[in-house]
């Protein structure tokens, strides 16, 4: 049977191991996220924000469809598909696999034809440019859709994360203005940092502050896990 020290020393190499919030690895986290969360009334904004945070990637198919969206998380592709529906009725998706040598994830790419890109693309930046005017606290539907906005934006943003806070990669200012203000809502402290031109990165620096946007996104026990490595 394992002593209390070694348990302790085994406890300490874990957290070694996996950084000072080492209780889980943030994909552990966040696949746990896209797994379990019921689905939110919000498609638009996960459509909205899958389209706008993750680049298209050509798709080669005789120039017959274009690809407005690749994701790695079914749900979010079948919903983004979905939305644009109302507009091309034509959306579908299709799954692709890996081309990365060694990876096993599959990539889902949202596919419109050819000639209806545009029809497409305009719903999906009118969607955008009207997050803004949703995240006030005088829209009753506002702070669920703050966590809509923050859930889909950890799951299909930059993995460019450090372990003591919350990073999400975005390119544009609109983007940025639509995390701080879902942060806000949620009560936790976002900051809007510009890299570069069509850079621009939202934090949430206070490791209790992350605790508290995962919790909210339905991250529940997974959070915990990161708690107990911040006190």
């Amino acid at each position: 049977m394992e002593s209390s020290s070694e348990a302790q020393m085994r406890a300490v190499r874990q957290v070694r191991r996996h950084g000072r919030w080492g209780a889980i690895t943030h994909r552990t986290l966040l696949d746990a996220l896209a797994a379990s969360v019921p689905v939110m009334p919000f498609a638009w904004a996960d459509a909205a924000l899958v389209t706008g945070l993750l680049r298209p990637v050509q798709w080669d198919c005789a120039g017959q469809w274009a690809s407005v969206a690749s994701t790695i998380y079914a749900e979010l592709a079948i919903r983004t598909a979905s939305v644009i529906r109302t507009a091309v009725p034509e959306a579908t998706t299709t799954c692709q696999p890996s081309r990365r040598a060694g990876a096993d994830r599959a990539s889902f790419e949202v596919l419109v034809p050819a000639s209806e890109l545009k029809a497409a693309t305009d719903l999906l930046q009118q969607l955008r440019s009207s997050l803004p005017g949703k995240l006030h606290r005088q829209c009753p539907d506002a702070v669920p859709l703050a966590r809509t906005v923050w859930r889909t934006s950890l799951l299909v943003s930059s993995s460019d994360r450090r372990r003591t806070q919350l990073r999400v990669r975005v390119p544009d200012a609109l983007l940025s203005d639509v995390l701080v203000r879902a942060g806000r809502l949620l009560d936790v402290d976002v900051r809007h940092h510009r890299a570069r031109q069509h850079v621009h990165v939202v934090t949430v620096d206070d490791p209790r502050d992350a605790v508290t946007v995962l919790r909210a996104v339905g991250a529940g026990p997974r959070a915990e896990a990161w708690v107990q490595a911040i006190g």
